[in-house]
């Protein structure tokens, strides 16, 4: 079963990247999809990671971890509103706030696994300062672009760690 969250944290990994240089001007069915495949993607790779660290994550770990979860789980690709309001744009800060008390609580659990948890940081404060910084929009690119990376790092992660238990 984690070989399976691994595929998925890196396939919407893959497909957050792929989605950063696509603009919104494009096929709006066909977004729509490709953010729906990638948020199921995401919602396994960030279950992938969990698995693992879950027993020495502090409670802020698993605060974070279900703030993450639920929001990964409420958004729906860019198309998605309610009451006239992108549910992206709502479910996009408690991602971030989420994923920044997961990996703060992951790197401070002493995790051998770091990498892409620095990674989601870089993120989230580049989604932080774009919003700061509207006149700046490549920022949040690069911030989709950085959300990818990580969360394909901790899907490969996820597999790889799979590969070895699993041998024993």
């Amino acid at each position: 079963m984690q070989r399976i969250f691994g595929i998925g944290g890196m396939l919407g990994g893959l497909l957050r990247v792929i989605t950063s240089f696509i603009p919104a001007s494009e096929d709006p069915n066909l977004l729509q999809l490709l953010y729906v495949i990638t948020d199921i993607g995401l919602v396994q790779g960030i279950v992938g990671i969990y698995l693992i660290e879950r027993k020495s994550l502090s409670n802020s770990g698993h605060m974070g971890f279900a703030i993450t979860l639920s929001a990964l789980s409420f958004i729906s690709g860019p198309e998605a509103e309610i009451y006239g309001v992108s549910a992206y744009e709502i479910g996009s800060l408690p991602i971030g706030l989420g994923i920044l008390i997961f990996t703060i609580a992951q790197l401070k659990s002493g995790s051998v696994h770091k990498i892409g948890a620095y990674i989601l940081i870089g993120s989230v404060v580049s989604g932080g300062l774009s919003i700061l910084f509207p006149s700046f929009p490549k920022l949040l690119v690069f911030s989709g672009f950085l959300f990818g990376i990580g969360f394909f790092i901790n899907g490969a992660y996820a597999y790889t760690y799979s590969s070895k238990h699993i041998q024993k």
